[in-house]
């Protein structure tokens, strides 16, 4: 898998049915922006319940249907006993700096980058 790459998925409770049609679906995410846009452009009505944290519990806990979180190997919706039923988006991550700041501050942008990097192949 690529580094710096993600994705923005739908999780469940492993054995549960992704059915859109059910009434009442509540959905957990810190993502509410993503997730409403998602069930809108399906014409699906549900509660977005926004939380921080380990969103996974939510459906364990009986607190919401599902979850919208970022998924980069899944290992952590498995932990939790959730499974991935649909992925909403990919994501990757960047570090931009414009033209003048990188020549003005390039030691420091430089410092960042290598502090990024270093985390990711860690």
């Amino acid at each position: 898998m690529k580094k710096g790459i993600c994705k923005v998925s739908i999780g469940m409770k492993e054995g549960e049915v992704f059915d859109l049609n059910k009434p009442d679906l509540k959905v957990a995410s810190k993502m509410v922006n993503i997730t409403k846009r998602y069930f809108e452009e399906r014409a699906v009505s549900v509660e977005i319940i926004k939380l921080y944290g380990s969103i996974e519990l939510a459906p364990l806990i009986g607190l919401a249907d599902m979850i919208v979180d970022v998924v980069e190997t899944g290992a952590t919706m498995k932990q939790n006993g959730l499974v991935v039923v649909e992925d909403i988006m990919t994501s990757s991550t960047y570090l931009i700096a414009n033209k003048n700041s990188y020549i003005a501050k390039k030691d420091e942008v430089l410092d960042i980058y290598e502090k990024i990097n270093g985390i990711i192949n860690a």
